[in-house]
Parts: structure tokens; sequence; C-alpha cells
């Protein structure tokens, strides 16, 4: 979403940095630029935040798998 908005400096603790760096590597921001076209269609926070979690995990599953503080499950 971030990349998508145009975003291009962040600031994190330390310990994320290795992670950021190789989901921001194998982001795209024209997909970026398109995920958020479809969050500002939705209306409640809920919904986009479901949608957002089922996107990165569509998209870099592999990366965050073995990082449960990044991408929780629901609650």
């Amino acid at each position: 979403m971030l990349i998508g908005l145009g975003v291009t400096e962040l600031s994190m603790n330390g310990p994320s940095i290795p992670l950021v760096k190789r989901v921001v590597r194998a982001a795209r921001a024209e997909d970026g630029r398109a995920l958020v076209a479809r969050m500002l269609a939705l209306t409640q926070a809920d919904d986009i935040e479901r949608e957002v979690q089922e996107e990165m995990t569509r998209r870099f599953g592999a990366l965050l798998q073995h990082d449960p503080q990044v991408m929780p499950g629901p609650s």
C-alpha cells in the first residue's frame, strides 16, 4: 500500500529492516497502485484490513511466513 501511495522513505525498528527490504524489493509500484485503487473503493476498515492481509499473503507469503508478528492471523 505504501509503495502504491508513493512513499519513498520508511522509519522502523532495526530488527524489521531485513524483512521490509525483502518485501520492498519483491514489490512492484504498479501492483501497489492497483491495490490502493481497490482499497479506496472499500468503506469499512475491517474490509480494508482483510483485503490488505490477503494481498500480502498472496504476494509475499513465502517471505512473511516465518515472522508471525508481521502478518498476525485473524483474532
